[in-house]
């Protein structure tokens, strides 16, 4: 018996090596890299040559510098996870791979697995610039840093969940990774703009619950700001933590549940 987990485990780790290698030798890793660097570097560059005073409070300056952070989780579940498990359907790698001595449970997990590592180290790079960058400047890193990061992770795995989901659903690459990145990108968002303006919190929506990400750092005196304009009536909602970290749980666990049978029992002809 103890054989048989030790076997399983080489397995995974076999899936999640080539997963991993299968990421880093294809160019969607150096558009990422590139796409990267430009938020890291311009923000910076252009903040030195108009001569912009860093704001006194750090708790201030991490968040203009996390700025783009949701928009890089985004494009790495799209790049990195949104054809995961499409891929081996429509390029019928599965004849060779389904067909070994793997479960596709070790098979989907060392998938997931490696999305998960090659996007949380575009995630990490991120932060340790912004926490160089704000140690650098205020000899000092808040402790909502920290925990910022970590609703950072905990939404990258919603993400990559719900891209699986959507990897296992469609047919083909390019319908599964399109669908994937506008579904984040811009359904979602407009959606929530919808229901914002209509009074109705969209705290069910993932996308936004991304905003506590750096709201951690300045949360508002109130949730919901009631505004009037020209006879209209507005609302501006700031999402709860609380109820945003249980709903980034529920898509990632639902998700990769569904995605994970799915998978499992999808026939390769389909």
């Amino acid at each position: 018996m103890k054989m048989r987990h030790i076997s399983a485990f080489k397995q995974f780790l076999t899936v999640t090596y080539f997963e991993l290698y299968r990421h880093l030798v294809r160019k969607r890793v150096y558009i990422m890299t590139i796409i990267l660097a430009l938020v890291i570097v311009l923000p910076t560059t252009v903040k030195i040559l108009l001569n912009v005073p860093n704001p006194e409070d750090p708790k201030e300056f991490i968040p203009g510098e996390l700025g783009f952070i949701d928009i890089l989780i985004i494009l790495g579940a799209t790049f990195f996870a949104g054809d995961s498990i499409v891929s081996e359907y429509e390029k019928r790698t599965g004849y060779v791979l389904f067909p070994n001595p793997v479960k596709r449970e070790i098979i989907y997990f060392g998938k997931i697995v490696a999305s998960l590592i090659i996007t949380t180290i575009f995630i990490l790079v991120y932060y340790v610039s912004a926490f160089i960058k704000t140690i650098y400047y205020y000899n000092t890193l808040p402790y909502e840093a920290w925990v910022s990061l970590g609703y950072a992770l905990l939404y990258t795995l919603a993400v990559i969940g719900f891209a699986y989901l959507i990897s296992s659903i469609f047919k083909g690459t390019l319908s599964a990774t399109l669908v994937t990145f506008f579904m984040l990108f811009m359904i979602f968002p407009i959606f929530s703009n919808i229901l914002s303006l209509s009074a109705i919190e969209p705290w069910f929506i993932l996308t936004y619950t991304a905003d506590i990400i750096t709201l951690v750092f300045n949360p508002p005196a109130e949730r919901v700001v009631k505004m009037e304009v020209s006879g209209f009536t507005f609302y501006i909602f700031y999402p709860d933590f609380t109820t945003s970290v249980l709903v980034m749980l529920a898509y990632a666990i639902v998700t990769i549940l569904i995605s994970l049978l799915w998978f499992k029992f999808k026939e390769l002809k389909e």
